[in-house]
């Protein structure tokens, strides 16, 4: 029975460190507006296993339960037992690993960080332009109305080359 008591105690020791591992917060919201149309199925799972392991991790107390050690004391014949069972529990700490990989993963979410805005802008650059390309284009009259020689005057590198062909003797 002690030996239930003490497993039972552990896990909930277990469960409270858990708990304190368990505040980071995420937003969903910003996650889902990069997550492509194709994969949002899996995303709103993982949400839902977030969701409910944020709601396991809620439904547990702060601080575990006391040890009623007078209770061992009374129920086992060799206090000494219940001394070192004491002494353990007492002694016991809950170490948490070194971050040995913060700072790196930090640098790289940086540099990605900056390698994305640089190829956002670059982005920018070439919408603009396709967009001045497209807006002349819009603005140009439709092919069946346009004459040869109107379309050869918005076109002078075309005409310069049409002419040097017909020079050359070249008709196709």
């Amino acid at each position: 029975r002690l030996a239930k008591s003490i497993t039972a105690f552990t896990q909930s020791c277990t469960k409270m460190a858990a708990k304190n591992v368990g505040k980071a917060v995420i937003d969903f919201a910003n996650l889902a507006s990069l997550v492509p149309k194709t994969a949002r199925a899996e995303f709103n799972s993982l949400r839902a296993q977030y969701a409910a392991l944020q709601n396991t991790l809620a439904s547990l107390p702060a601080e575990p339960s006391a040890v009623d050690w007078s209770f061992y004391k009374n129920a086992i014949r060799t206090n000494v037992y219940v001394d070192q069972v004491k002494a353990a529990h007492d002694g016991r700490k809950f170490v948490y690993p070194e971050d040995k990989l913060g700072a790196t993963i930090t640098a790289e979410q940086q540099a990605m960080a900056k390698q994305i805005s640089e190829q956002r802008a670059d982005a920018d650059v070439k919408i603009a332009s396709k967009e001045a390309e497209l807006n002349k284009l819009l603005s140009e009259k439709p092919i069946d109305q346009v004459t040869v020689d109107e379309y050869l005057a918005a076109r002078p590198e075309l005409r310069k080359t049409i002419r040097e062909e017909l020079a050359q003797g070249n008709y196709n």
